[in-house]
């Protein structure tokens, strides 16, 4: 198993010892920075940063002379009439260039986690150019600081504007003949590029400004002030960008102020391994959360703020997203999670649009993929609809759960989540039906990339969790709800589950057993049903990706089976 020292937290039989907290974080933080001895040429290489908005990638353009800074905001979405991944995308924005007077040799980059800061050296035939970059923590604004020596002094910097269309689109253009565009599928028209701005309008209203200034102080410096806007339905981004970017000013201050936010991000937790490369990836992941989101900024989808061309440019709720939030409760970083339940808490109404009309009195739901307002489209209906993917909100909803269970905060609990819990769990209530075998069944519904069928797992594990988590909270809370009588009744007549039959990556037929705990390893059958299952899942590899084996860790981790854990781990 896994050595852990967490601060503030000691075992029973060492309760009297008092806990050590007088840790040299810049030291420690140093052990777990990200170095590149040569300059990686491709996105899923790069140096990057963020700031629960704007994102930064920095790394060589492939087969070109020149360094790629690719820029990015998450609120930057198309808004066409539709709900799916070509009408209500995440758009690129584009990149600047810093093209070298000479040809580039070689180079390194350092990216200091501990203050959130990169800093590169690029070597060419001319000379030398050194980078320091960052997202500042709290202001929209990025900066760009370069020092070249005298044969460089006169590289030059150019604005790149990315397509503004759907980056699903632009994938099928490319590598994705597989993905079907819809017929009137209508172009967002090319962007407007002036001194010091590029504004894109958008054919739906609103629109995308990226806007910068250069500053020059020493000899051969320069400084690059960078933002990125965006407003809906209004076009002020253009003016907005323009407005950030005169407050930005003072180096040495917005410096200072950026570290401030993370030196105080890292101590909210501490943690150390004997194995320096799972500590460092642990650091490396506490860095990129707090980079990809804010309590009151984006919910992380599957890019955050550095996004690609990608067939998947939105938020993802069939595992994705769920996944993403666990490791912030127990690091201490409710502040982040809070991002994830603005989501859902503030957009009641979107989700109620997301049920189809029938149903939307007493209902909520999501589908599989959203903007970053819960804007899915319509769910199919069960014994409909094939693929009725229906436990989404639900499992979303445990990802909620769990953030109240670290916050224990009653109020939230009543106001909040209880309403949204008891609606989604409604919508499985319009369908469940008693079968001759006098057990209450579901129709055919939809298991996350697995596919269609009756009573299925996915969906009688989170209709059981939400009906015992709803009896916890009235009971916890004195509430005298209707719906009390329903939620036992489907308890105590609930039917079990269908067979396993093929390879999937998602492991959503076994949420019984992880994360919803339902079955578990004190009861011996249990055990031995959780262990043959996992057994069974990962027999059939051929469909598996890196999250197969994380899930698969943690179902052991939840048997109790450290070595098979680290074993999945690794």
């Amino acid at each position: 198993c896994l050595c852990l020292s967490v601060t503030g937290y000691t075992s029973a039989s060492a309760r009297t010892e008092k806990v050590k907290t007088d840790i040299d974080w810049p030291a420690f933080m140093q052990k777990q920075d990200l170095i590149w001895e040569i300059l990686p040429e491709y996105w899923y290489e790069s140096a990057y940063m963020g700031n629960g908005m704007l994102g930064l990638m920095i790394y060589k353009e492939p087969g070109q002379n020149y360094i790629r800074f690719e820029t990015g905001n998450c609120s930057v979405h198309d808004h066409k009439a539709g709900s799916d991944l070509f009408a209500i995308p995440r758009l690129l924005t584009g990149h600047f260039a810093l093209h070298p007077e000479g040809t580039i040799v070689n180079g390194t980059m350092h990216l200091d986690i501990w203050n959130a800061e990169t800093k590169a050296e690029i070597t060419t035939t001319k000379g030398i150019i050194r980078l320091h970059a960052y997202v500042h923590a709290n202001d929209m604004v990025m900066l760009v600081q370069t020092n070249a020596t005298d044969g460089e002094k006169n590289f030059r910097w150019e604005w790149i504007p990315a397509s503004a269309q759907s980056p699903r689109y632009l994938y099928a253009k490319g590598e994705g003949k597989w993905i079907k565009v819809p017929e009137d599928y209508s172009l967002n028209p090319a962007p407007e590029v002036k001194p010091e701005v590029s504004v894109q309008k958008l054919r739906a209203g609103g629109e995308t400004a990226v806007a910068w200034k250069e500053t020059r102080t020493k000899k051969n410096e320069r400084t690059y002030w960078i933002t990125v806007t965006h407003s809906y339905p209004e076009a002020t981004a253009e003016k907005d960008a323009a407005q950030i970017l005169a407050l930005a000013t003072g180096t040495g201050k917005l410096q200072k102020q950026h570290r401030t936010w993370w030196n105080h991000y890292y101590p909210s937790n501490f943690l150390t391994l004997p194995d320096g490369m799972k500590e460092n990836f642990y650091w490396i992941q506490m860095y990129k959360l707090a980079s990809a989101t804010r309590g009151d900024r984006a919910l992380i989808d599957n890019t955050g703020p550095w996004l690609t061309v990608t067939p998947w440019p939105n938020a993802w709720w069939n595992l994705n997203v769920q996944l993403t939030y666990w490791a912030l409760n127990a690091s201490n970083h409710l502040d982040l999670a809070a991002s994830l339940e603005n989501a859902i808490y503030n957009n009641i109404e979107n989700l109620k649009k997301n049920v189809p009309e029938a149903y939307r009195k007493d209902a909520l739901a999501i589908g599989r993929s959203s903007n970053l307002v819960c804007e899915s489209g319509e769910i199919g209906i069960p014994g409909v609809d094939k693929a009725a993917e229906v436990g989404l909100l639900p499992w979303a909803c445990h990802s909620l759960w769990l953030i109240y269970r670290h916050k224990m905060d009653d109020e939230l609990l009543r106001n909040k989540l209880f309403p949204v819990l008891k609606q989604a769990i409604n919508y499985y209530l319009h369908f469940t039906y008693k079968g001759k075998d006098g057990k209450i069944h579901l129709p055919q519904t939809y298991s996350p990339e697995y596919g269609s069928a009756e009573d299925c797992n996915f969906d009688l594990a989170l209709l059981s969790w939400g009906c015992r988590t709803l009896l916890e909270i009235t009971g916890r809370l004195n509430i005298d709800d209707p719906l009390i009588p329903r939620w036992k009744t489907i308890l105590e007549e609930l039917t079990r589950d269908v067979p396993y039959a093929f390879s999937h990556r998602h492991y959503s037929h076994l949420l019984a057993a992880y994360p919803l705990y339902l079955i578990n390893k004190e009861n011996p059958e249990e055990y031995d049903l959780i262990e043959k299952s996992l057994l069974y899942w990962q027999g059939k590899s051929g469909a598996h990706q890196g999250y197969s084996c994380t899930g698969a860790s943690s179902i052991s981790s939840a048997l109790g089976k450290g070595n098979e854990a680290l074993t999945y781990l690794d």
